[in-house]
């Protein structure tokens, strides 16, 4: 196990220190070999719990606590928890010596309900190791009933973000967020330090610097940030860029700063912001970790199941942004065909009637592709943070399967965050 020589743990009965692990346990461990190595890191607002070598399938479940809260039961940490199930034959590695059996599978932790950790903090990681069937297991592979734990002390800069009570980001458009630093130990000050950020695309996307621009606030102006391409990293595509000057800055006793920051990004995916101060010396004395999602904007349809050829129907569509900052506006764009088993064709010189929240009705006819764009100013997008609802009301002549496809484009005729196709029937 790797643990560093200022953390403590109980490993499921096996206590370990400075000395190495100490057996206090009755627990016949001839079973199994020893099925995993775990060890422990800390940022500021997070802590790791990383697990190596495994040999079998598994699920890990853990929780942070400070050291004076009550120790938690297995079902508590199984029911308020961070969770990773761990297959070590199905999964791709992580490193790159080989495909299989990945080298290290990583829990990040926040506080209870996802809230950041305080920088320079003492905490405890309490976790479970279970069998694939929910069973838990020691370290050994044998039936358990404890509760494994290690204390940590969290890295001395706090580092905090609004990013945390942020549900997403909208593909295409800027979002704002904020980050603030604290110096939590007093009577030091920190010379020469630098912070630099890194995001990386969770899933295995193709994603670089071409895809994002993260901006942030000098003194009213908003300034680019240079993000360069880091492809050294397999599975993760992955960018980086300085927050900072080279000369560095000082953290003194007491300091104290928000940043404002904005990111836009054109790639629908789960992205992790990662945030590093290090003093003049190099060492690591604040790390920040918050997930960014980003996500296409939404368009929920309502009474669409309805419709019969010859009548006048009326359906509409919700359409819903988050965290949208700049005002950007777009018009919207629906495309209407129509199928059946041998062709699918634009339903042109389709007369409809659109109505954009509680405004009048405007008619529209879609052109000899079928395509209406409206209104003829744009939306701000902002307005879309709240949701806006769009209603439609025409006349279909002929039976069968349409689709509606929807979309915002800019005055350049891009598309902003992604579309919706919209499949239903006429009887």
């Amino acid at each position: 196990m790797n643990i560093a020589s200022d953390v403590t743990a109980i490993i499921a009965g096996v206590k370990t220190g400075k000395s190495g692990p100490v057996d206090t346990s009755t627990v016949n461990n001839s079973t199994y070999a020893k099925l995993y190595d775990v060890s422990t890191a800390v940022g500021s607002n997070v802590v790791y719990l990383t697990f190596r070598n495994v040999q079998k399938d598994m699920q890990v479940y853990a929780l942070v606590k400070l050291p004076t809260d009550t120790k938690p039961s297995i079902d508590e940490i199984k029911k308020i928890n961070y969770c990773r199930v761990i297959k070590p034959k199905q999964e791709k590695d992580l490193s790159a010596t080989g495909p299989y059996n990945a080298s290290a599978y990583a829990l990040i932790i926040w506080g209870l309900n996802a809230n950041d950790l305080n920088g320079n903090t003492e905490y405890k990681i309490y976790y479970v190791v279970t069998d694939e069937y929910g069973n838990p297991i020691d370290i050994n592979g044998n039936s358990t009933s404890g509760v494994s734990e290690f204390t940590v002390k969290t890295l001395p800069i706090d580092i905090k973000s609004n990013i945390s009570s942020i549900s997403s980001f909208t593909q295409d458009l800027y979002g704002n967020f904020n980050i603030t630093i604290k110096n939590n130990v007093s009577g030091i000050t920190y010379k020469n330090v630098t912070e630099t950020c890194e995001i990386i695309a969770c899933e295995s996307a193709p994603f670089d610097n071409k895809d994002i621009s993260l901006q942030y606030d000098n003194n009213g102006t908003w300034s680019d940030i240079l993000l360069n391409n880091n492809k050294y990293i397999p599975v993760c595509d992955r960018v980086y860029g300085a927050l900072s000057s080279t000369q560095g800055f000082t953290i003194g006793d007491g300091y104290s700063e928000t940043k404002n920051f904005k990111v836009k990004i054109n790639k629908v995916n789960a992205y992790m912001f990662t945030i590093y101060i290090k003093d003049g010396q190099g060492n690591l004395i604040g790390k920040y970790d918050r997930g960014i999602p980003i996500e296409a904007i939404s368009f929920t349809s309502n009474d669409i199941n309805n419709i019969k050829a010859g009548q006048e129907s009326q359906f509409s569509v919700f359409a819903k942004a988050n965290n949208v900052s700049d005002d950007v506006y777009a018009q919207c764009k629906s495309t209407l065909t129509v199928s059946d088993a041998t062709y699918s064709n634009a339903v042109s010189n389709q007369a409809i009637k659109i109505a954009i929240g509680n405004n009048p009705e405007v008619n529209f006819t879609t052109d000899s592709n079928g395509v209406v764009r409206f209104p003829q100013d744009g939306i701000n997008m902002k307005q879309l943070n709240d949701g806006i609802s769009i209603k439609f009301k025409t006349t279909f002549t002929k039976p069968g399967t349409y689709t509606l496809n929807l979309e915002f484009e800019d005055k350049q005729g891009n598309t902003i965050g992604g579309s919706k196709i919209i499949t239903f029937t006429v009887k």
